[in-house]
């Protein structure tokens, strides 16, 4: 992108200037919004590279509860993304089906850097029983060997599909799975709300972490509302945890409310997250362990409620 973008009124002229015929009532189309996923291929998904230039895209809103795939892109595969910024004011933002991101719906392979969201996000996928959907601040779901870095989300997160879906839900992203896929330098600081679905995973990056990770945190609140809910997993930062990856310099809010139907929940992620307490989180020394030798965090008691930032993305520039 050359400059900021400020998407139209949803109405007549701007459904109009956006060339989306249905924009007035539903909002943004997607880039590739047809991807069709078989035998956990992706096809018809974007696979270029996008740079975004540090610029960001504002009033950003989907309300397509009828699509597989939510988010600025719909679907991509091997594509690189980067510098992008979604900001949007409506609450939600973001609404899909199967899967809803605010950046992207599904990612497979290739790499997601320096991108961030400012927007609410859910998912509402009428889906058959026992299905997977996939509801995150950035990303739906990231596979394959891909990667994700100096990124974040601060916008909470809810998952609303039909009562027999399986869903992951996370700060971060539904979902981050892929012996080969990493994430470093991360950070999500929304709520997750797990409103029904018969098998939970939720956490405050991811519902699923099997991933690579490294110098990570998440500081909100994870909670499972469903009364439909036969199996809940919840954990402060991911709800199952990869046991053939590596995790290192993670972190968790201990203050945060990590609870299953308003009761205290047993955290899945307990043995690879180390607990701050915010008031910890919110100094210079929490920063320096994320940066880890490194120089890639900030903080400032003015920016990102305290709490460290990635220096040059979104609140950090």
């Amino acid at each position: 992108m050359m400059n900021n973008i400020v998407l139209p009124a949803r109405n007549a002229a701007g459904a109009v200037a956006t060339g989306i015929s249905d924009y007035a009532d539903k909002g943004w189309l997607p880039i590739v919004h047809d991807a069709s996923l078989e035998l956990n291929v992706i096809t018809n998904a974007f696979t270029g590279k996008f740079d975004g230039g540090n610029f960001f895209v504002d009033n950003f809103y989907i309300n397509r509860s009828d699509a597989n795939y939510a988010g600025l892109f719909g679907a991509t595969s091997g594509a690189v993304i980067s510098n992008t910024g979604i900001r949007g004011s409506a609450s939600p933002a973001v609404t899909g089906g199967r899967f809803a991101g605010a950046l992207a719906g599904y990612i497979q392979g290739g790499s997601v850097t320096r991108c961030y969201a400012h927007v609410a996000v859910r998912c509402e996928g009428n889906v058959s029983t026992a299905t997977a959907v996939f509801a995150g601040g950035l990303l739906g779901m990231l596979s394959g060997d891909a990667s994700l870095s100096a990124s974040y989300s601060s916008g909470n997160v809810s998952g609303l599909p039909s009562a027999g879906a399986i869903l992951q839900i996370g700060g971060l992203a539904g979902s981050l799975q892929g012996a080969a896929s990493s994430i470093r330098n991360c950070f999500a600081s929304g709520n997750i709300d797990a409103g029904s679905g018969v098998v939970i995973f939720g956490g405050g990056l991811a519902g699923t972490l099997s991933v690579s990770i490294a110098n990570c945190y998440a500081a909100g609140n994870v909670a499972c509302t469903s009364q439909s809910a036969q199996s809940i997993n919840l954990g402060a930062l991911g709800g199952i945890i990869g046991d053939a990856v590596a995790h290192t310099n993670c972190y968790r809010n201990s203050g945060a409310a990590i609870t299953a139907n308003g009761q205290p929940a047993t955290l899945k992620d307990a043995s690879i997250a180390t607990p701050k307490t915010k008031a910890e989180m919110q100094d210079d020394a929490f920063k320096n362990l994320l940066n880890h030798g490194a120089s890639v965090w900030g903080r400032d008691s003015g920016k990102n409620d305290g709490l460290p930032y990635i220096i040059g993305v979104g609140v950090g520039r």
